[in-house]
């Protein structure tokens, strides 16, 4: 399956609606290679106080479609838990209480089963063909925060 931003954020709006009654914000994406997670759920501030959610899908791992709903669900959870019930810290990774209390009522509601962690996922043993100076660079941005 080819994963676009354009399918992630369509994706989303569908969730939304079915999932959480239209309540989420929207958030922005990336598909980017990860070999530390499926995918992170981040927030940023914006200029004027809004705080903006970011859900990343790691290209590292073949997704499927039954594969993609539950890990942008799982994200969206950690999105609902931050902007509409408003706790920053909700235990271990952020999977605690807040976070559990939702996948049961996905589950009790929608009869989807969201995981905290996939020990069935693998990521693709495959690296990506990176330059040494784009690596230098990502490390630069990343780590330093120096651009």
């Amino acid at each position: 399956m080819e994963i676009t931003k354009e399918l992630l954020k369509q994706k989303f709006e569908e969730y939304n609606n079915l999932y959480f009654n239209n309540e989420l914000p929207m958030c922005t994406f990336s598909y980017n290679y990860m070999r530390y997670a499926f995918g992170t759920y981040t927030t940023h501030t914006k200029s004027f106080g809004q705080k903006m959610g970011h859900i990343r899908i790691s290209k590292s791992i073949d997704l499927d479609e039954e594969m993609l709903r539950e890990l942008l669900v799982h994200e969206m959870i950690h999105h609902y838990v931050r902007t509409i019930d408003g706790v920053f810290f909700d235990g271990f990774f952020c999977h605690g209480r807040h976070f559990v209390r939702q996948i049961k009522r996905i589950k009790k509601e929608h009869g989807l089963e969201i995981q905290v962690f996939y020990p069935d996922w693998h990521f693709r043993k495959e690296k990506p063909n990176t330059s040494r100076s784009l690596k230098v660079i990502a490390f630069l941005r990343n780590k330093l925060h120096l651009f």
